[in-house]
């Protein structure tokens, strides 16, 4: 049970960030010196106030920010290692996931000008006790409608309306993906060919493609890669590609259902192209993930491909949601189970960091 030091300070400010800690945001702070003030938080025994800012303290104050730490050391154990820090350029903070003995926290760091902690939230805790069955319950508890497939080495672990097909939004870059490889397969298409960017190729709001240079060429792989990724202007041009080499081969249907997708996923993990992108379980731990997921305002889906030694695992959720709910909220039950996964039984699974 956490203590209420700890529900009232730091998850009470992640929860009520725009009134509890907002301010003037600093630049992107440097990740290596986000990483050392958490390192130094959450190693040193006597904590120093040098180590935040005034404007953190005037929110938390010291005492209940050392409260907090040891809430979670008497959650979760030991500390086991903090994941490389990755800067967020958008948000201007840095975030990574701290590894315990018995669970795992993301982690939001900003520093202030002057290189002190001016913002640090603890989100999303996973507790890794043998039982998965808490975070199941969590997806399927959600409103609206959900189907879950978790298949563990090949055996269906937890399933709910598993082999129920919905339309996924996006799964049309899965179908793209596996035409591109069977082209790749029959020599038609080679990952490594270089290809002119063409400028009608390009869509209004894609996220990487939009502005790119007319002429600058890009390969085939470096296109899936995009394309996995949702990146519109990829899929284009490799809808492009594929019609004018005549390998327009079906698509397939948009209507899948977690069991298929588990299995569509496992197909296409041969040769990596689904590992570019890890979705929900990034910084898990896991040794590999294989990621494709999909959504709009109504549906999601998240299929992820767990590999840690000689254990594989799918985990496939759909989720039919009601008008305004979150999607992130989805996400982060979906992150739960994929971590719950990871660590059925107790211990690091990492060095001491």
């Amino acid at each position: 049970m956490r203590s209420r030091s700890f529900r009232s300070s730091l998850f009470a400010c992640a929860l009520l960030l725009p009134v509890l800690c907002a301010g003037p945001r600093p630049a992107a702070a440097d990740n290596a010196a986000s990483a050392e003030r958490l390192r130094t938080f959450l190693t040193t025994p006597d904590v120093s106030a040098d180590l935040f800012s005034q404007r953190m303290l005037d929110k938390i104050p010291l005492a209940d920010l050392v409260g907090s730490r040891q809430s979670l050391f008497d959650t979760f154990g030991k500390l086991c290692a903090i994941s490389p820090l990755r800067v967020h350029l958008l948000q201007h903070l840095d975030r990574g996931t701290i590894e315990f003995e018995r669970g795992a926290v993301d982690v939001k760091v900003v520093l202030d000008g002057h290189g002190r902690i001016d913002e640090l939230l603890f989100l999303n805790p996973i507790a890794m006790n043998g039982d998965i069955t808490p975070a199941v319950r969590g997806i399927l508890d959600l409103p609206g409608t959900v189907s879950l497939a978790v298949i563990d080495n090949g055996h269906l672990a937890e399933g709910a309306r598993e082999t129920e097909k919905t339309p996924i939004p996006n799964i049309e870059s899965l179908s793209l993906l596996e035409r591109v490889t069977r082209a790749v397969d029959a020599g038609r298409l080679d990952w490594n060919s270089a290809v002119p960017w063409r400028r009608a190729w390009s869509i209004e709001g894609s996220r990487i493609l939009a502005n790119w240079p007319d002429g600058h060429a890009l390969t085939i792989r470096a296109l899936t890669d995009f394309a996995v990724q949702n990146e519109t202007s990829a899929v284009r041009a490799l809808e492009t590609i594929l019609d004018e080499a005549r390998l327009g081969d079906t698509a397939g249907d948009t209507a899948q259902s977690p069991v298929e997708l588990c299995r569509r996923v496992e197909a296409m993990d041969k040769d990596g192209s689904l590992s570019v992108w890890h979705g929900p379980a990034v910084d898990l731990g896991w040794d590999r993930v294989s990621y494709k997921g999909g959504g709009n305002a109504t549906t999601i889906n998240h299929t992820m491909l767990l590999q840690s030694g000689q254990r594989r695992v799918c985990l496939s959720a759909t989720w039919k949601q009601p008008e305004g709910a979150s999607a992130l909220l989805f996400q982060a039950h979906v992150r739960t189970l994929a971590g719950a996964l990871l660590k059925q039984t107790s211990g690091c699974i990492a060095p001491n960091s």
